[in-house]
């Protein structure tokens, strides 16, 4: 099929392999209207001087395999300087801070030869990911107006307290237009337990229309208490929201019963939550989640009943549409906790569909999230550790829609039904929190790319 029969269409690239160069030639020959564009490549030069000819390009969406490709990949996003609007770039490995470093000469050499006052004036969206932000802001505030961006998501990145004490700065002069902030700080190299989070504040209270925040941070770093008080400085105007720290093997809950209700009282307009569980809170053998759902907390000897104190928590989120409970797809089996088995995957599947079906009857009886439609549980990766002693298992992330059925007695009865990640999004379109799965390992769902071309 020739490829100019595909004239306009969005086209993306979903591979951890590179896109072949041959092939991106003959389609910046045939497709020069292209308006989206979303690629790997590990020949980002060669394949970028290609790219150039797409003229009308909006979207620019890269993921290259080695760090000192990212300069080639920003260098030619300069060159849609009058399109583009969205730009994603991340990188396989862990980018150096000299790459925005060297940039800097480059971009004031270029200076001169151009009449507008950013290289990219029409950028709104920005993404990066494993990418060193030190000495980033300089850079990124001569690549575009940092006060006109509606979306910044940093994911798995480093340099976090020297990018918002500089981007603070830029708070002091004028606000923000941003209405959705992500930052992944769970590669950071020191633990944010020294993390100046005076300049963090800084930004998002400079940002009035924030409406979508998401916030990944280390167990190590306790600063939970400061996510919940700026959560309650910020709340009324958020409506879509995930937290997630990373707890592995863990058998507590990242926030505790008073905070969890803080931060559900404090988001009364909340149509999106993601949150990640401590591990195995929901796949072990529990037949009783037929008649309640119960979040349970393991401990080292023991597993008990938590009094549902996060279902209760629902009562405070009427218009939530879209909950995503993150709990790992890789258990560990610990043979001192009774009754947990996670080398049976099919296990964990059949008490996941039970608790759908009862946390769905539950908030159905008390008229709680009446507008709750979906429920995610899991995250978005492959089976990493297939390879991995029995101790572990792989269980994939499980989708599921409120629904209704008749029962014997012809009552209707409220049920959870099983469906896949894409049913679940045309049947709920405000499900875009799952696009901020900070440990999706798959390239084409990674957190900062986008996901609706």
């Amino acid at each position: 099929m020739p490829l100019d029969v595909v004239m306009l269409m969005p086209r993306r690239f979903i591979s951890n392999r590179s896109l072949p160069a041959t092939f991106v030639a003959r389609l910046t020959s045939d497709q020069t209207q292209l308006e989206h564009v979303q690629l790997t490549s590990s020949a980002m030069e060669s394949i970028m001087y290609d790219v150039r000819r797409f003229r009308h390009l909006r979207t620019l969406d890269v993921q290259v395999l080695q760090a000192r490709e990212l300069a080639d990949a920003l260098y030619a996003a300069v060159s849609f300087s009058d399109t583009l609007e969205r730009l994603s770039l991340g990188v396989m490995t862990m980018s150096s801070p000299d790459t925005f470093a060297s940039m800097s000469s480059w971009f004031r050499r270029r200076t001169p030869c151009r009449s507008q006052a950013y290289h990219l004036p029409k950028l709104k969206e920005l993404g990066l990911r494993n990418v060193d932000l030190k000495n980033s802001c300089v850079i990124l505030s001569e690549l575009t107006d940092l006060h006109a961006l509606t979306s910044l998501n940093l994911s798995q990145c480093k340099g976090f307290e020297q990018f918002f004490s500089q981007l603070a700065l830029e708070a002091n002069d004028k606000r923000f237009k941003l209405t959705e902030m992500a930052f992944n700080t769970l590669m950071e190299e020191h633990p944010l337990e020294r993390f100046e989070t005076s300049s963090f504040e800084s930004v998002l209270f400079a940002c009035d229309a924030l409406q979508s925040l998401h916030f990944a941070w280390s167990e190590s770093c306790d600063i939970s208490s400061w996510v919940v008080r700026t959560i309650e400085n910020i709340g009324d105007s958020l409506q879509s929201l995930s937290l997630h720290c990373d707890i592995d093997f863990s058998p507590y809950p990242p926030l505790c019963e008073s905070e969890f209700e803080a931060v559900c009282v404090a988001c009364p307009n909340l149509q999106q939550l993601g949150y990640r569980l401590e591990d195995g809170v929901l796949s072990e053998s529990r037949p009783d989640y037929t008649s309640t759902p119960h979040f349970m907390v393991c401990t080292s000897n023991e597993v008990k009943r938590n009094a549902d104190w996060r279902q209760e928590c629902m009562q405070y989120l009427p218009d939530l549409r879209t909950l995503h409970l993150r709990e790992p797809n890789n258990p560990g089996h610990d043979p001192g906790i009774p009754g947990l088995d996670f080398t049976n995957p099919s296990a964990a599947s059949r008490n996941y569909q039970q608790f759908a079906s009862a946390f769905f009857i539950y908030l159905h009886s008390r008229n709680w999230c009446p507008k709750l439609q979906a429920l995610v549980i899991g995250e978005l990766s492959t089976n990493k550790k297939a390879t991995e002693p029995q101790s572990y298992c792989y269980v994939p992330q499980h989708c599921f829609v409120r629904g209704f059925q008749k029962d014997a007695a012809n009552r209707t009865v409220t049920v959870g039904v099983a469906v896949t990640r894409e049913e679940l999004m045309r049947i709920e379109p405000i499900s875009d929190i799952l696009g901020f799965d900070v440990n999706c390992d798959w390239v084409g769902g990674l957190s900062g790319r986008f996901h609706d071309l």
